[in-house]
């Protein structure tokens, strides 16, 4: 009984491990209010609970036998083991964590497990001595778990744009390391003023106009005719990635800005909302549910497994998105609702005596097969008294890949944006809108 009156080792562990498992009762709202995104929460309570029970319960089991704190943790390789799973689940939830966005505070706790895990292959392995199989299991898993964290640190710098898995680390990152300001207004441009003298000219549109993937902003279109124009003009752009007309119809209105001129940026997935309405629905699942149920969380919360999925997880769906996009334009359904969305868009500019012009990209996986498509919009918009430039139809002999961004970024290039620049500086001049 003298092992545990107050003070003694025994109790000491004892109560360590009582005010740990009260941390973990309240860990879930304190850090699902404070840090974590309500969207992840189920995920990382689940982890932080399985971990911190079988670290405790391994505790517990080792202060009954009489461990003092120090000697647990240096000599029981249970507890250790334990610990180690505990931190690796830490530190993969805390590539979700907002409040833990700083790559150095993750590398710290990634290098703490490392020394983590060496401490565990020691007393596992080279203490004890150990022969056969409680030799080799260790020797083939821990090295794994070494590569992994190394791997680990090193996507942690991995900023790389993807055109379509917005969500991966690497997309992330490259926002955070290439969208640059944000101006009153949410986008991605300086701030908004009126040069005397100068005219204003906004420039509405998608992923396109705003530049996804271009890590400069003075490679952009918008940025090229600013400086083309410089002394006559000031170019403000309003692109916002995933939008469409209808869309950049309400925000050229909430805006509250009278320019000298618009002008539309136009891609033809703008269509989707026309199809939607109309009921032609792309038949299309997220390919990760092609991945094992077991392997998605990793997928979700490792940078290394996240980027290989980026890379190579996505294949074709059963029905090819091109396809389906093409298609809408030459239902007439569909495109009666979406003549409807571009004429609202041109005549809300026009009420304000406000010329108007339009870029139109051209699919930019298929920019040969994006002529028809381009050709449609173009004459849709022409009839409306637009001034138009028709990229489709100046891209249609250079192969796609030329064309993109990156091998997985698809959004257009610096050199489509100078192509771009140098069409609507002329149609600018020859038709004397500013």
């Amino acid at each position: 009984m003298n092992s545990f009156k107050p003070g003694s080792p025994r109790v000491m562990v004892l109560i360590t491990i009582g005010v740990m498992a009260v941390l973990a009762g309240l860990i879930h709202p304190w850090v699902s209010v404070k840090f974590v995104p309500a969207a992840y929460m189920p995920k990382l309570q689940a982890i932080l609970w399985l971990s911190s029970t079988l670290l405790l319960g391994v505790a517990a089991i080792a202060a009954w036998k009489g461990y003092t704190l120090d000697r647990l943790w240096r000599e029981h390789a249970g507890f250790n083991a334990w610990a180690f799973l505990l931190l690796l689940g830490i530190a993969l939830c805390s590539n979700r964590l907002q409040a833990m966005d700083h790559k150095w505070l993750r590398i710290l706790i990634y290098l703490i497990l490392l020394f983590q895990l060496l401490k565990t292959y020691h007393l596992l392995v080279v203490k004890p001595k150990a022969k056969g199989w409680k030799m080799r299991i260790p020797t083939f898993l821990l090295p794994l778990f070494a590569l992994f964290i190394l791997a680990e640190i090193g996507f942690l710098f991995v900023a790389q744009s993807h055109g379509a898995y917005p969500e991966s680390f690497a997309q992330i990152n490259w926002y955070h390391k290439y969208w640059g300001e944000i101006n009153e207004l949410g986008y991605r441009d300086g701030p908004i003023s009126r040069s005397e003298g100068k005219k204003q000219v906004l420039v509405m549109g998608d992923s396109f106009t705003a530049g996804a993937g271009i890590k400069q902003r003075e490679d952009r279109f918008t940025n090229l005719l600013e400086a083309h124009f410089a002394g006559e003009a000031t170019f403000l752009n309003l692109g916002a990635p995933g939008s469409n007309t209808s869309q950049e119809l309400r925000r050229l209105h909430e805006s509250r800005l009278k320019p000298d001129l618009v002008i539309l940026g136009y891609c033809p997935n703008d269509v989707q909302d026309a199809a939607r309405i109309s009921g032609r629905i792309l038949d299309w699942k997220p390919p990760i549910l092609k991945f094992p149920r077991i392997l998605r969380p990793l997928i979700h919360y490792s940078h290394t497994f996240n980027y290989l999925f980026s890379r190579y997880g996505f294949g074709r769906q059963k029905v090819d998105y091109f396809t389906w996009l093409r298609g809408n334009f030459f239902r007439q359904d569909i495109l009666a609702k979406h003549k409807s969305e571009l004429a609202k868009f041109v005549g809300a500019v026009a009420q304000d005596s406000i010329p108007i012009a339009a870029v139109i990209f051209p699919l930019m996986q298929e920019p040969q097969k994006s002529v028809l498509i381009t050709k449609v919009i173009r004459e849709i918009l022409q009839s409306k008294g637009v001034a138009v430039v028709d990229l489709g139809a100046e891209l249609r002999a250079y192969p796609a890949d030329s064309l993109w961004v990156s091998p997985l970024d698809p959004h257009p290039n610096e050199m489509v944006n100078r192509k771009a620049a140098e069409l609507l500086a002329k149609l600018i001049e020859d038709f004397d809108l500013i």
